[in-house]
């Protein structure tokens, strides 16, 4: 009874882990994205402000 006990809480913290590394991917897969795309932001107003000063 037991070892079924310890058995299933085993399965449940592997299985745990193993969503753990697939969220982890996806959101590294994501910020870089995301960073990308603050940057992109970023440049573009500043170039916009870099436009509107020089009129």
């Amino acid at each position: 009874m037991m070892r079924k006990i310890t058995q299933r809480i085993k399965y449940i913290q592997e299985l745990f882990q193993g969503q753990q590394k697939i969220i982890d991917g996806i959101t590294q897969k994501y910020r870089r994205m995301i960073l990308y795309y603050i940057k992109v932001l970023i440049n573009k107003k500043q170039g916009i402000n870099s436009l509107l000063e020089n009129q």
